[in-house]
């Protein structure tokens, strides 16, 4: 092993203005599930189509359970299921994934939803006026899918990148591997939890993702074609449809898929950092590091994967209570003040209407106090986490400096080990903006003050 000493480049990427990572997990429908762990660095991974001979130096790391101390979040629903369309001329069927953004029709577009006709009435244009609005209606629903389909293009595409090597991560990725085919972990979730493919073997091959993918973007380019031939259909008598009132008409669409679209780039980005972690855990499979030192880029990893999720959820829980929820549900019963007997039976109006604002006070108070007391509780539990990453931080400098000159970790290494604490601080910090938009529909700043 080449050998330099450069462990002063192994500084902490835990500061505030340093962007977030973790190891992605899915449940059975693909969706994205709660941050409940981080991989071991220099575990292979069966989605690499990549020759390793470091077998011996694989470490198997147990994962962490974060409990959440926010309400929950809603659930997501199955994001794909399986269409199965008659082929023309043939008696056989053909089976296609369709996501449920594509397939059901949005709320917006609802005959009993008057949002859509609304806009339409404040529009001062006499083209779009007279036009049936139900007409306008089929042909808004229409370009909902058009949209929906290049939200789930940019999405499999990115899939596409990754597993044929040609993802392209910028100037501020000196250390990837540009050929590293690699593909995500939601879609072997999205092929077990739809049964897509009848496929038995596990894991899967290069071949059965790559056909899942490109079968996919096929498919969406089709149903895209479709839905434009309907379209042009629809319109062919429309007086000043492009130039007027199909402009109108996407603007209210994009408008209406806000949240989706910032949710698609956050999925994307989330697939990146998927990407590069595992470009980096080839790098380091390829430095025939032993197992002492395997040991603890482990515990270092693990150690700022829990550091940031801490402080993550510190900053999702103070944005929280900024906005002034409520973090106690009050049963009905209470939040009604139902009152004893021995006060029911008092006459006294005065004296009644007293206690009932004397009793909301002290309620008001309470939740305020436990609202405090579970911020400095969030606050203590990430400062020791923090401290903990530090320490270990600090054990692997003073073990390194304690070596031989030739068995410390030379510049390779070290810029390696550097990357993929970046790359885990990313991709905390990317899950937890996404779950503050989910809340609040916006994403404040990821800073403490």
């Amino acid at each position: 092993m080449s050998t330099t000493n450069d462990t002063s480049l192994l500084s902490s990427s835990s500061s505030n203005d340093s962007p977030l990572v973790i190891l992605l997990q899915h449940d059975t429908d693909g969706n994205l599930m709660e941050d409940v762990g981080v991989e071991s660095v220099l575990t292979r991974n069966d989605n690499i189509n990549q020759s390793n001979n470091s077998s011996s130096n694989i470490i198997t790391m147990n994962q962490q359970t974060i409990t959440n101390q926010l309400p929950p979040l809603r659930e997501q629903s199955s994001i794909y299921t399986v269409q199965v369309e008659p082929v023309p001329n043939s008696s056989t069927t053909k089976s296609s994934l369709i996501s449920k953004y594509e397939r059901d029709i949005p709320a917006y577009l609802m005959g009993t939803n008057c949002t859509f006709e609304q806009m339409i009435k404040k529009e001062q244009n006499h083209a779009i006026h007279s036009v049936n609005i139900h007409i306008l209606r089929e042909i808004a629903l229409l370009l909902h899918r058009e949209n929906i389909i290049y939200y789930e293009k940019s999405v499999w595409h990115t899939y596409l990148k990754c597993g044929t090597g040609t993802l392209k991560l910028g100037d501020g990725h000196k250390y990837s591997l540009d050929s590293l085919k690699y593909w995500p972990k939601k879609l072997k979730s999205i092929i077990q939890s739809t049964k897509i493919l009848e496929i038995s073997e596990t894991p899967f091959t290069n071949e059965t993702y790559l056909n899942l993918v490109q079968r996919y973007l096929q498919q969406l380019k089709n149903r895209k074609q479709q839905y434009r031939t309907k379209i042009l259909e629809i319109t062919k008598k429309i007086t000043n449809y492009y130039l007027v009132i199909e402009p109108i008409i996407q603007n209210f669409i994009q408008s209406q898929l806000h949240s989706l679209n910032v949710e698609t780039r956050h999925r994307v980005k989330l697939i990146e950092f998927e990407y590069i972690y595992a470009q980096l855990k080839v790098i380091l499979n390829g430095t025939n590091l032993n197992n002492d030192p395997i040991q603890e880029i482990d515990r270092l990893c693990r150690s700022i994967f829990i550091y940031e999720h801490c402080k993550q959820e510190y900053i999702l829980l103070t944005h929280y209570i900024g906005e002034k929820k409520q973090l106690l549900k009050v049963s009905d019963i209470i939040h009604a003040i139902c009152l004893p007997v021995d006060i029911k039976i008092m006459e006294n109006q005065n004296i009644r209407q007293q206690f009932l604002e004397q009793h909301r006070k002290s309620f008001d108070q309470y939740q305020k106090s436990m609202s405090k007391s579970l911020l400095d509780l969030a606050k203590i539990d990430m400062l020791e986490r923090k401290k903990l990453y530090d320490d270990a931080l600090t054990n692997l400098h003073q073990n390194q400096r304690n070596l031989p000159l030739c068995q410390q970790f030379d510049s390779l290494v070290t810029k390696a080990i550097q990357a993929i604490l970046l790359n885990i601080t990313q991709t905390v910090q990317c899950t937890f903006q996404l779950k503050t938009y989910e809340l609040f529909q916006k994403i404040p700043l990821n800073e403490i003050n």
